[in-house]
């Protein structure tokens, strides 16, 4: 079946089968076109899955979605009534029921694909998109699913959505997509969320990957431990390969996390961004605007490459890349090693804007504690190999609303030990007041440091930042990177970052 083909309708009773209920109500009978969560989604003759979710509960749109014509509804709690004419399947979870549903109505393209997944802090879109590119060289064809492009064999597009990790459905008809389209291989970006809600729930990954596990996500997760044991519940979906291999797990040892993970995962592969005793390490010796050089160790074989990558912090993901494709590929060393050169970074990652005013513009994406220090560490490597760059350091950032709210301090006391001048902006506010989040970072401030500017207005700030600006400064955006949005409570707003870096910088 080519890629383009529609999948036909697939019986009821097949999904009764797969999932197994702990009773069913009603007949088992008729196709099924689609899987469906979101009850305003449902067309006659469709599956509604009455997921439960950590702010809405999917079972008070099931009759919205019996009246939009479901054929068969999917929940965990008793009902207050059931429609004679819809078929009830009680499952003992919904998540996990939704995963199922999702890949059995795809056809199971994941059982006939060698899997990759990538999560971590920081370093997972990156890692991802690496590891994808190394595989296409190494004749393995790969598709990819990770929050800044997707692939399913017709080539990268930006993702659709605003989720890093899509819905199982979603993800499985991706997958089936990449299938029809001779993709032999998929690298899956997996959030804490994603994990924890069961988005990848029965993926069979041949190689697996946690990057780090430093601060986010606690206003979902909790605290520090649960949020580590959602990324290590990536791990947990390894499994042999076709030719009887173990999976491949893949752990930083330059991590905190590092001492857990590798004691709950004792085969696992290590890799560092030092030169240091690992299964990978990738070294910078030489860092600057146009590209780093490393000194590359792979399971024993030493090389030095040079990559098309000016943030040092990338590294890390180089290494981490390396294992994965090599443990999916099953490539010997030397063949993974001169394939590095081809790398070629991410938008919206350390992304240079030209211009000719004497200054360096950059967009970036991070957004964590963790990355705000890496960052600040790679500037100060490249500014020591660039003379031309020794002037100020300029920084506009925000923090998401409705997010984890612990980190906006520490945002602030990092960005305003290492930066000359500060102006917070909005990142996504969502449904929070805007000039308060800006007030959470800016409470963080170091004593001494300069007081920051609070321009809510991302469009102005950039343009202010941009306005102070002399030759030998660096501008630094940071928190939007690659995405095309900005959140507000009641509206979003169609944003490109690097599109307006350049308009600010005209005269």
């Amino acid at each position: 079946m080519s890629g383009r083909e529609p999948r036909p309708p697939r019986d009821l009773s097949g999904l009764v089968e797969r999932l197994d209920p702990l009773r069913v109500r009603g007949e088992a009978a008729g196709s099924v076109a689609a899987i469906r969560y979101d009850s305003r989604q449902v067309r006659p003759g469709e599956v509604f899955v009455a997921r439960r979710g950590s702010h809405d509960d999917g079972h008070r749109y099931i009759a919205d979605a019996v009246h939009r014509g479901a054929r068969a509804v999917v929940h965990e709690l008793d009902l207050p009534a059931y429609d004679p004419a819809v078929c009830y399947l009680q499952a003992a979870d919904t998540r996990g029921a939704l995963a199922a549903a999702g890949a059995w109505l795809a056809g199971d393209p994941a059982d006939h694909m060698l899997l990759a997944g990538v999560t971590g802090t920081d370093g997972k879109s990156s890692t991802a998109w690496f590891t994808k590119l190394l595989l296409d060289r190494l004749g393995v064809p790969c598709g990819l699913v990770s929050s800044v492009y997707v692939d399913d064999g017709t080539g990268a597009a930006d993702t659709p959505w605003r989720l890093s990790t899509p819905e199982a459905p979603e993800l499985h008809a991706l997958l089936a997509r990449m299938a029809g389209h001779g993709l032999r291989a998929a690298v899956i970006e997996a959030t804490s969320i994603a994990l924890a809600a069961g988005r990848v729930d029965g993926l069979p990954l041949a190689a697996a990957a946690i990057t780090n596990v430093t601060h986010e996500h606690l206003e979902f997760h909790g605290d520090w431990e649960r949020y580590r044991n959602a990324k290590a519940g990536l791990l947990d979906m390894l499994r042999d390969r076709p030719d009887g291999s173990p999976g491949v797990a893949v752990l930083n040892r330059d991590d905190a996390a590092w001492e857990y993970l590798s004691a709950r995962f004792p085969a696992a592969q290590s890799f560092t961004a030092a030169p240091a005793a690992a299964d990978c390490a990738a070294a910078v010796e030489n860092a600057c605007r146009s590209g780093l050089t490393l000194a590359v160790e792979l399971h024993g074989v030493r090389r030095r490459r040079r990559v098309p990558l000016g943030d040092p912090v990338q590294a890390g993901n180089v290494a981490a890349a390396c294992l994965l494709a090599a443990g999916v590929a099953g490539a010997v060393p030397e063949r993974v090693l001169d394939e590095l050169p081809i790398l070629r970074p991410l938008p919206g990652r350390m992304q240079p804007i030209a211009n000719d005013r004497g200054f360096a513009v950059i967009v970036d994406h991070a957004h964590t504690p963790a990355a705000f220090e890496h960052l600040f560490a790679g500037l100060r490597l490249r500014r020591r190999e660039d003379p031309a760059a020794d002037g100020r350091v300029i920084v506009v950032f925000g923090s998401a609303g409705e997010k984890d709210r612990q980190k906006r301090a520490m945002q602030g006391r990092i960005v305003s030990e290492h930066a000359d001048i500060v102006i917070l902006a909005d990142e996504d506010p969502r449904r929070e007041d805007r000039m308060l989040i800006l007030k959470d970072i800016a409470a963080g401030f170091a004593a001494g440091a300069p007081a920051p500017q609070l321009i809510p207005d991302r469009r102005a700030a950039i343009g202010a930042a941009v306005g102070l600006a002399r030759p030998g400064d660096t501008v630094l955006l940071l928190g939007k990177g690659h995405e095309r949005t900005i959140e507000y409570a009641d509206h979003l707003q169609p944003w490109d970052e690097a599109a307006e870096a350049h308009a600010a910088l005209q005269p």
